[in-house]
Order: C-alpha cells, then sequence, then structure tokens
C-alpha cells in the first residue's frame, strides 16, 4: 500500500506540479493570464519550467500519501464494525 501510495503521488505531481507554476505565476503578477504564463514558461524554460520545485513537491506528497494510507488502514482495522 504504501508503494501504491508513493506511485500515486508521484502520478498525480506530474499533472499538478504544472498547474501549480502557472497558478502561482499568475497569483505572483508575473503572468497577466494562464495562457501568457504558459507561453512565455515555454519560450523561455522550456519543458522544465513547467517542473520547477517537482523534487520538493513530490517529496512532500509522497510522505503525506504514505502516511495517510498507513493510518486509514489502522483505522480501519481499529474501528471496522
Amino acid at each position: 500500500q504504501l508503494f501504491a501510495a508513493a506511485g500515486g503521488a508521484a502520478c498525480a505531481g506530474s499533472v499538478r506540479i504544472p498547474q501549480e507554476v502557472v497558478k502561482q505565476g499568475c497569483m505572483a503578477e508575473m503572468y497577466p493570464n494562464a495562457i501568457d504564463a504558459v507561453r512565455t514558461i515555454s519560450e523561455e524554460k522550456g519543458v522544465a519550467g513547467f517542473y520547477k520545485g517537482a523534487v520538493a513537491t513530490i517529496s512532500r506528497d509522497v510522505a503525506w500519501n504514505s502516511l495517510s494510507f498507513a493510518l486509514f488502514r489502522v483505522f480501519l482495522e481499529a474501528f471496522a464494525v
């Protein structure tokens, strides 16, 4: 189950991280809108620009998902009817 949690976090991160990079760039007023953010990031940094901070984000998510799955299992067994 821990490996499933880690794999799920890594797969979800591959989609969520680029979206977060674009969203945070817009919120910080680095770009006027999402379309301009995507265009600018892809032109200036390429695909790698969309994955800035990926290692930290995936490390956090893998740990959290693994803990969540483990605790869910413990609670499920402890409170099973």
